[in-house]
């Protein structure tokens, strides 16, 4: 799965591929954050309109290094050239050393936003991602398990996540279980390492380290709905309206799911979706959300 797409791990504003750009756009924070700005901005649409001799530079600050996977096989990758730097939030942070170092390396302060949004997002994962896709699609209607955040205090709870898989297996789905295991990077340091929750529940597919961030996109498109903690893959979820069941810590309860639902929690209160803390979460609650899926989907 080598990327097609020019991967510069640093950023140096006399690169001649940044000097010559056509088309600029930035993304970071976590990769609910990078999702979100996919969605809601029109600079990465506008890369499906990119013509001979035109270059986008991509500029990717996230302490999620797999956040670069969404441009390494883009339709048009051979004409992006991505700095991916691993500085969390130094794309949008006040501090005084953050905006110092924005101005040491010559950081531009928007994107190239040519609105309104040009066409839908869409996603290109490489072609083992395609055949694993496939055979999940072959089995039937499935659900799309995401249990673990960055943090584990945000995660979903392991008996909680097989409680789910086995409802989900006897009211005919079948799990696809997903995740990465990865390093943080933060400053180019990699040391923190984030572990998947695992889950023995007999029937379930465990597609952990196997599919690649477009690839897990592309999957949801394709799920009959998601389950998941507050963390990526229940915005990706929400964007794409897809029945979404989230559990989240006490922290965000106070602060985002509360009776009106913006910004880290704008898709739950979408139709279809249900939400619940960690600590206040049952089975009968997901057992009457599964049976609210659409039959069609």
């Amino acid at each position: 799965m080598e990327p097609i797409v020019k991967i510069l791990p640093l950023f140096d504003k006399t690169h001649p591929d940044f000097v010559g750009r056509t088309r600029y756009m930035h993304v970071g924070g976590g990769l609910g954050d990078i999702f979100n700005h996919l969605y809601q901005c029109p600079c990465y649409p506008d890369l499906e309109t990119l013509k001979e001799g035109e270059r986008a530079f991509v500029f990717v600050s996230s302490h999620n290094s797999c956040a670069w996977e969404l441009f390494a096989w883009h339709r048009n990758a051979d004409k992006i050239t991505l700095a991916d730097v691993g500085i969390q939030n130094i794309l949008y942070s006040e501090r005084e050393d953050d905006r110092r170092r924005k101005e040491e390396i010559g950081f531009i302060s928007d994107c190239d936003h040519r609105w309104p949004i040009p066409g839908p997002v869409i996603y290109y994962p490489p072609p083992e991602d395609v055949k694993t896709i496939a055979d999940m699609k072959a089995l039937g209607k499935y659900v799309v398990f995401a249990l673990t955040a960055s943090d584990i205090g945000r995660s979903i709870r392991k008996e909680q996540g097989e409680q789910a898989a086995k409802i989900c297996e006897e009211l005919g789905y079948k799990v696809a279980l997903t995740g990465r295991n990865y390093q943080f990077n933060d400053h180019g340091n990699k040391a923190q390492r984030r572990e998947e929750i695992r889950l023995e529940t007999p029937g379930i597919v465990d597609l952990i380290d196997k599919l690649t961030v477009p690839g897990t996109a592309q999957l949801i498109e394709g799920a009959a709905a998601v389950f998941t903690c507050h963390s990526a893959l229940c915005h990706i979820a929400w964007h794409l309206r897809k029945p979404t069941f989230v559990l989240y810590d006490d922290f965000a309860k106070g602060a985002y799911f509360t009776n009106k639902f913006e910004g880290y929690s704008f898709g739950a209160a979408f139709p279809g979706n249900d939400h619940a803390s960690l600590n206040e979460y049952t089975g009968d609650r997901f057992i009457n959300f599964i049976k609210g899926v659409p039959l069609a989907t």
